[in-house]
């Protein structure tokens, strides 16, 4: 019975697709420009003066621990790194003068 299932079974022929035809789609025509700062109303020199002092005032306001900690931690490991090589620099100019000394006696 299965040898006549399949004897049965239709035939599916290849079929040739339809080409697709893909265009593209329409660009905006222009982009909306940015506001330019030239268009704004213009802005005087104190203005600007205190616009700046203010953005200094918050800049130091937000990052005046974070550079205290930094500079903290730097002279830490300056002083560190001091500890370390100077007395072995004092001791090693101190053993070559008195090698110097005793030659030249």
């Amino acid at each position: 019975m299965e040898a006549a299932a399949i004897e049965a079974a239709p035939v599916f022929e290849p079929v040739e697709a339809a080409p697709i035809a893909i265009e593209p789609e329409p660009m905006d025509p222009a982009p909306a420009a940015a506001p330019s700062l030239e268009s704004s109303a213009p802005i005087s020199a104190e203005m600007r003066e205190e616009i700046h002092k203010t953005i200094e005032k918050v800049a130091w306001d937000a990052m005046g621990d974070l550079s205290e900690s930094i500079i903290k931690q730097v002279v830490a490991s300056v002083e560190a790194i001091a500890w370390e090589v100077i007395p072995q620099m004092a001791e090693t100019l101190i053993q070559e003068e008195i090698q110097r000394m005793k030659k030249g006696s």
